[in-house]
Parts: C-alpha cells; structure tokens; sequence
C-alpha cells in the first residue's frame, strides 16, 4: 500500500473512532417535556432516531442503525449495547467504509433504522432478523452471525417487524412473508437450540395462503396462533397446540378475519382488521365460546396491537394511499392510536398527519408498537408521518 494511502485510511480510521467513542459516551436519545394535553394520550418524551422494537421483562429495546439499545426505566433514557457485524469477509477497505458508515456523525446525517424483528430468549439470548439471523448471548454486547449452514433454504427476506415469538423451551416461530405472484407455497420457520437451528416446521400448501402475517405464542392455551392474508379465501386465523404437526383453522375467508398482528388475553383475542377493501374495524374473538364480534370501526387498516402491563390494550391504524378503502372512502390521511381498557369501548386516543410528499409516492403513515410481553408504558414510532418519524414516542395515558 503506498504511504500516502496507508496515512490517509488511517486518519480516516482515526476519525471515525474518534466520532464513535464520542457517540458512545454522548448516546443521541433525548427526552423533552410532556405534550400539552390534547387527548386521552400525550406524548411525554421522545427518543430521536430510536425505534422500540421489543418489550421483555420490563425491559424495551429499541434499534438504530446497526446499533441495539435497552431501557430498563420503561423509556426515561437508553443505554447502547452492541452492534450487529458485517456479513462475510471484508478487505481493510471495506472495514474503514464500514466504520465510517457506523459513526456518529454520518448516522445523524443518514439516518437509517435498520433491522426491526426482534427476540429475547428465556436464556437472555437476544436474536436480531436482519438480512441474516444474529445472536447475542453476553447480554447484547456482542453479536454473531447465525452461520449459513445452520439452514441454508432461509427464508428471506424476513418478516420487517411482526410475526415472530418464542414459546415454551425458547422456540422460535416466524412465518415467511412475500409478495411474489400467486399461488404462493409459504412456510412457518422454526428456531431451536438457543437460536443456532433453523428448520422448516410448515409447508401451506400453493394458494392456500398468499403471505403469513404473524406467528403469536398463547400462553393461556399453550399453543401458537397464526394469522394469514389476504384476499378471498386466504384470511385466516390457524391454531396449534402440537408444534405444527397439524393445524387448525379457526376463522376463514373474509376481511374480518384479516389481521396482522393481535393481542392475546385469557378469555379472548382482539385485533384491528387490515381489511384495505371495506371498513376496517376492532374485533374480539371469544376464544371460549367461539364468537367473533366487532367491537368498534377504525379511520384506517391496522397493522400493530399491544397490550400494556396495566391491561390498557392498543391498535394502531396505517394510511394506505393507495388502497381501494382509500381512494373509495377518502379517510383521514393519518395514522392513529386507539386504546382500550376493558376491550369493548375503545377511542381515538392520539393522531399524526402522513407525510404528504410520501403518501403521494405510496409510503404508508403508521405507528409501530414494540413486539413482546405486556408494555411497560404506551411506546410508537412513527413511520411517514410530517412530524415524529422515526422517533420513539412514549405516552401518559390520562384515565
């Protein structure tokens, strides 16, 4: 290498070492006063370019970047933990452009999420899904790379932010999400031995289903519910309480039973419809008595349900500019919290406008709830939205 190179790349490393040690004795999250009260919920402090991705033992993480954070005072502040490696082999040079990349300043000025399915295993393991399954079993300060031999058919990519779960054991289950042509052979991935064996747990058959939305652990019936899309007969609601050697369909073949993600009580499952057709709404299904009712009408599809350690339960609405439901109905370009105490009334608790420029190009306002165990507090990340994007949210929810 000539000298004047050599110098060069090692200024540059200099650099960004120095710009990394000083992000990680100046971590970015910030907290403001609450919100002037305007609803039933207000915000009480924001976390800049952080998204909560998961809640587990009273603990939230939330990811940036490559980076990982944890909140053990239900959001009041974040402390790092590690950062997820570049794949494979790398020259010296793109280990300096890897570096450079993951600074402090260049984040600030790209600001870039990065992965957003997330799990920690009862044995602390924590398992990142991003373009490859990552681990971390020292308590997030370091990850690796589950390696490719562990189940080379992956499916990729994975699920963005919903549909995974650990049960009983530490098994994992997420089910494979595209959008290829139909007809479709989707499969339910399982995860063993501390997050380091991957197998193929379910096949549906081609056409049965054109995506699987999410894969959610019942602990009150100790099996795992499984939701599906989209259109004509491909909504469905499955069960199983032996793994995936058979399973059952509970609900099928309407919008009603479109949903992507759902909250799980002992008497009864609660979701928002992601029904893009039709007026989406709030439904409750009385696992006991088999009963589906729909307990309220959403301004738009729903993407992400919570419920939160106090019994409060949560669904956020997305705008879909482009949906028929939008271009027939012509409803609120926002995205909304709604929330619910007791699961049958349920208000409008907090509103963000779309992004107008990126409605026009089809990007979808939305407010993502963390996955994982009863909240802690009320958290979102706005996506798309004219105020707020990317920034971690957290609520007081005023009774």
């Amino acid at each position: 290498m000539r000298p004047r190179v050599a110098l060069a790349l090692t200024a540059l490393v200099a650099s960004a070492l120095l710009l990394e040690g000083f992000t990680r004795a100046h971590p970015r999250v910030r907290q403001l006063e609450a919100s002037a009260p305007t609803s039933s919920a207000s915000i009480d402090a924001r976390a800049d370019r952080l998204h909560a991705v998961l809640a587990h033992d009273g603990v939230v993480y939330a990811i940036e970047d490559h980076f990982v954070y944890a909140s053990v005072d239900t959001g009041l502040s974040y402390r790092r933990l590690g950062v997820l490696p570049k794949s494979g082999p790398q020259s010296l040079m793109a280990r300096v452009r890897e570096l450079v990349a993951r600074s402090g300043v260049v984040r600030r000025v790209r600001r870039y999420a990065g992965p957003k399915g997330m799990l920690v295993l009862g044995s602390g393991t924590m398992v990142v899904f991003y373009d490859r399954i990552y681990r971390s079993d020292d308590g997030g300060r370091t990850f690796e790379a589950v390696p490719e031999t562990a189940f080379p058919d992956l499916p990729a990519p994975f699920p963005s932010s919903l549909g995974f779960t650990v049960g009983p054991g530490d098994t994992v289950y997420y089910g494979e999400y595209t959008i290829a042509d139909r007809p479709n052979s989707l499969r339910i991935v399982r995860g063993t031995d501390d997050g380091r064996r991957w197998e193929v747990a379910h096949t549906f058959a081609p056409g049965d289903v054109f995506h699987v939305h999410s894969v959610t652990y019942d602990p009150f019936r100790e099996g795992y519910w499984v939701a599906t899309g989209d259109d004509e007969t491909e909504p469905k609601l499955l069960f199983t309480s032996d793994h995936f050697r058979t399973l059952h369909t509970v609900g099928c073949c309407s919008q009603d039973w479109r949903m992507v993600d759902l909250v799980v009580t002992e008497d009864a499952l609660y979701w928002g419809s992601d029904d893009n057709r039709f007026r989406p709404g709030i439904f409750r299904y009385d696992v006991i008595a088999d009963i589906l009712e729909r307990v309220a009408d959403l301004d738009n599809p729903s993407y992400h349900a919570a419920r939160l350690a106090d019994g409060t339960l949560a669904i956020s609405s997305t705008y879909e500019p482009r949906s028929p439901f939008t271009r027939n109905t012509r409803p609120p370009a926002a995205t909304s919290l709604w929330l619910s105490s007791d699961g049958r009334s349920w208000s409008r608790a907090f509103s963000l406008a779309a992004d107008s420029t990126e409605a026009a190009n089809g990007s979808r306002a939305q407010l993502q709830l963390p996955h994982g165990d009863p909240l802690p507090a009320l958290f979102a990340t706005p996506w798309h939205t004219a105020e707020d994007a990317f920034t971690t949210l957290r609520f007081e929810i005023r009774r």
